[in-house]
């Protein structure tokens, strides 16, 4: 439960803030295609690293939920879909207030 409770506090809530501040300037399908690439990589990525031992998830304690798919923690799976929608909403959240120039 510790993961989902800083994925929760750090990544979730932020996200839908930013989210709802800028959901008439996003730009939909480029942000779904942005966040569906990144997703594909991270999990990629952390099945390729779990399955060769570069990293592992501590098990115990109910640090996680216990729901796994494909040998990777469902929170990992929130992670790498909540991240890029972070970083894409609050970037467009600056940039409509202005703190960063829109240039091209």
């Amino acid at each position: 439960m510790e993961y989902i409770s800083i994925l929760l506090t750090f990544a979730i809530i932020p996200s839908l803030f930013f989210l709802y501040f800028t959901r008439n300037s996003i730009a939909w399908k480029a942000f779904l295609i942005s966040c569906f690439i990144v997703a594909g990589l991270g999990i990629v990525a952390d099945y390729i690293g779990l399955n060769r031992g570069l990293w592992f998830f501590n098990t115990d304690a109910g640090r996680l939920l216990g729901v796994w798919l494909w040998g990777i923690p469902i929170e990992d799976f929130i992670f790498v879909i909540v991240v890029p929608t972070l970083v894409i909403s609050s970037y467009e959240y600056i940039k409509n207030r202005g703190l960063v120039s829109k240039t091209t």
